[in-house]
């Protein structure tokens, strides 16, 4: 890699990883490799879809630190995008206790 690589994540990623590896997104096992860099190119590809960096290049990649650095970064944004906002949490949260507190129709 050897230089900043912008990263994105939105549907398009999720997109991006299931067409690369063939795989619904939420059947893949994110933990091998070979997915750790299916997600990172993806993520690289919604951020630059003309990006001149090419899966092959990434795969050469001659600094493993560096590689799983931008894997973490990934990683967590995309746990940011899967996350329930805290304000839907609270309005659940609202909804349920409302009702539970009407009264029960016997």
């Amino acid at each position: 890699m050897g230089r900043d690589i912008p990263v994105a994540i939105n549907m398009g990623t999720l997109l991006a990883f299931e067409e690369i590896t063939g795989k619904a997104f939420s059947d893949a096992d994110v933990l091998p490799m070979k997915a750790n860099m299916a997600l990172l190119y993806s993520a690289i590809l919604t951020a630059d879809a003309d990006t001149d960096l090419t899966i092959d290049a990434l795969r050469d990649c001659k600094n493993y630190h560096e590689f799983i650095a931008a894997v973490n970064k990934v990683t967590a944004m995309l746990t940011e995008f899967l996350s329930i906002p805290a304000i839907v949490q609270e309005a659940e949260k609202e909804d349920l206790k409302k009702e539970e507190d009407e009264p029960k129709n016997a």
